[in-house]
């Protein structure tokens, strides 16, 4: 079993069909750490069948280096 509900290789993560009615929420905490992180760019990346994919947060020194 995967740990991840993106272990699909094939098929880039769709974060608004896996977080549903929480993605106000999302995109709310997104906007924040972008606030305090600029410039904010996101990075998918996948690992394996069993991790499947996943998502970083990175700012330009580096993923929230501070």
């Amino acid at each position: 079993m995967a740990l991840s509900i993106f272990d699909d290789k094939s098929k880039p993560p769709t974060l608004a069909i896996a977080l549903k009615d929480t993605l106000l929420f999302w995109n709310e905490l997104k906007k924040l750490i972008a606030l305090r992180f600029k410039p904010l760019s996101i990075d998918w990346g996948y690992s394996s069948k069993t991790t499947g994919w996943g998502m970083r947060l990175k700012n330009k020194v580096g993923p929230f280096s501070t």
